[in-house]
C-alpha cells in the first residue's frame, strides 16, 4: 500500500473528505493531465528521495542537478498531484541562469 507524500516527508495526512464527497471535484487523475505542481526544499533531497521510495512513492524524475543550482527530484501522489523536492547544491548568478536560459530556449 503506497503511503502519502504528507506521511512519507515527515508531516501528517488528512483526507480532505468535504472534496472526496463533491461530485463535480476531479483531481489531476481523474482529469488526466496535472494542473500545478509543488516545490519544496529540504534538507538532504537525496536522503529523501531513498526514503520516498523505500515508501512506495511514485517517481516522475530522478534526482539530478538543475541548472539554476538546485538538486531535484518528483513524485507524484495517489490523486496525480506532481511534487518535486530539492535541495539547494549551489550557488548560480542570476545573469548565468538567464543565459542558460535564453541559450537553451534558441535550441
Amino acid at each position: 500500500m503506497r503511503k502519502s507524500l504528507a506521511s512519507c516527508c515527515g508531516g501528517s495526512s488528512q483526507s480532505n473528505e468535504r472534496d472526496s464527497l463533491r461530485t463535480d471535484y476531479k483531481n489531476p487523475k481523474r482529469l488526466g493531465h496535472v494542473t500545478q505542481s509543488v516545490y519544496v526544499y529540504v534538507d538532504d533531497v537525496d536522503q529523501h528521495y531513498e526514503r520516498a521510495k523505500l515508501e512506495g512513492m511514485t517517481i516522475i524524475a530522478e534526482p539530478e542537478d538543475q541548472f539554476y543550482g538546485d538538486r531535484r527530484y518528483g513524485a507524484e501522489d495517489p490523486e496525480g498531484q506532481q511534487w518535486y523536492f530539492a535541495q539547494q547544491v549551489r550557488d548560480v548568478a542570476p545573469e548565468d541562469v538567464e543565459r542558460t536560459t535564453t541559450t537553451s530556449n534558441r535550441e
